[in-house]
């Protein structure tokens, strides 16, 4: 179905037995959910990288089966403790893409409030390290699927509600107009 990362009504789900533990074990074995509701946290903070090559963002699909399953993204991932948010996507993108990246600024960060989740994203503009070849082929590692799309493309892609600051920064990159958390820099410093 179309699952938007919130828990579906039990109704909705087929051979969903009574009680905590036999509902968190059909939802988890229908693809619903991949961890016991107490594993999951209150708030997570993330790096998110806003990967430019050629006047195209590299963009991915969440992976079936978890928060979020079918929209897009941009890549990142959480900090892990103790690790600093620049230091973060630049691990994230190795670990995800296999690429080496040029963290060029800092964009502001965006916190925002779901019904059972904080998020926090430190999205930083990025470029690949070292040439403007044409953008590679990337084998997704943590997405379902990856795609290089123009600024004016991105809105033809269903992103979290976390993101819709983050998608008008990326525009605005474009126009000039880009909030930065170095005071209001433009494209052109960045």
């Amino acid at each position: 179905g179309n699952y938007t990362g919130r828990t579906p009504r039990l109704s909705t789900v087929s051979g969903a037995g009574t009680g905590t533990l036999a509902t968190t074990q059909t939802l988890i074995a229908k693809g619903f959910m991949r961890y016991k509701f107490a594993q999951w946290p209150s708030s997570v903070t993330v790096s998110v990288g806003i990967l430019v090559h050629n006047d195209r963002f590299l963009i991915g699909r969440r992976p079936p089966g978890v928060r979020l399953a079918g929209l897009w993204e941009f890549p990142g991932g959480k900090l892990e403790p103790g690790e600093d948010a620049r230091a973060c996507v630049v691990r994230e993108m190795r670990e995800e893409l296999g690429l080496d990246v040029q963290v060029e600024g800092a964009l502001a960060v965006i916190a925002h409030d779901d019904a059972d989740l904080t998020v926090t994203l430190h999205p930083f503009l990025c470029r690949i390290a070292g040439g403007n070849a044409p953008p590679p082929v990337i084998q997704p590692r943590a997405n379902s699927e990856l795609r290089w799309v123009t600024a004016r493309e991105l809105e033809d892609y269903p992103f979290p509600r976390a993101n819709a600051p983050l998608l008008a920064s990326v525009r605005g990159i474009l126009e000039g107009t880009a909030v930065s958390n170095r005071g209001g820099a433009t494209a052109e410093e960045v």
